[in-house]
């Protein structure tokens, strides 16, 4: 009796529930929730970006400054150091962020800091623009692989300022 009891409250409770998913549909276009990137994934994005200077970081970091909204990512990175050699040294930079159909990146920039480092090897200040597949990204957060990055823009999100990935569905 218990069973048949729990068995009607479970399908009563499943007729009345409704899936939610991420995206909706508007106009006939189905439509994504942005994406919204805070710290963590913008140094996920210097890390990649780094290439041959990745090598000599210890650590690195990226901050969302609002007060500057040309090159509001504001970055620092912390050699190893090359002992005797080359002491460990500080490297800034800043950057925006920039999406292309599934891919994003950080915005070409050039880092300054460590003389000693950039003297001493054939290293470039210049981290070129890497684009970054995010396919799986969008993937798991529309529920669907169909969409692609149409901005992306510093904006105030919640408490802390976050890097807004809006989304739009792909065009057949």
């Amino acid at each position: 009796m218990l069973a048949m009891k729990s068995m009607a409250w479970i399908a009563r409770s499943l007729a009345t529930c409704s899936l939610v998913l991420p995206f909706t549909v508007s106009h006939g276009q189905p439509q994504c929730d942005a994406i919204v990137l805070h710290s963590y994934d913008l140094r996920q994005l210097l890390a990649s970006a780094l290439g041959d200077l990745r090598q000599f970081a210890e650590r690195y970091d990226a901050k969302l400054v609002p007060d500057d909204p040309s090159c509001y990512i504001h970055m620092s990175i912390t050699t190893v150091g090359l002992p005797p050699l080359l002491p460990s040294c500080e490297m800034q930079a800043c950057s925006v962020t920039v999406v292309s159909g599934q891919r994003i990146a950080l915005r070409e920039f050039d880092i300054s800091g460590c003389d000693a480092l950039f003297s001493a090897l054939p290293l470039s200040r210049r981290v070129r623009t890497s684009f970054a597949d995010a396919r799986e990204r969008i993937s798991s957060h529309c529920a669907s692989g169909n969409f692609e990055f149409e901005s992306a823009a510093l904006q105030q999100h919640g408490a802390a300022p976050g890097v807004v990935l809006e989304l739009k569905a792909i065009q057949p």
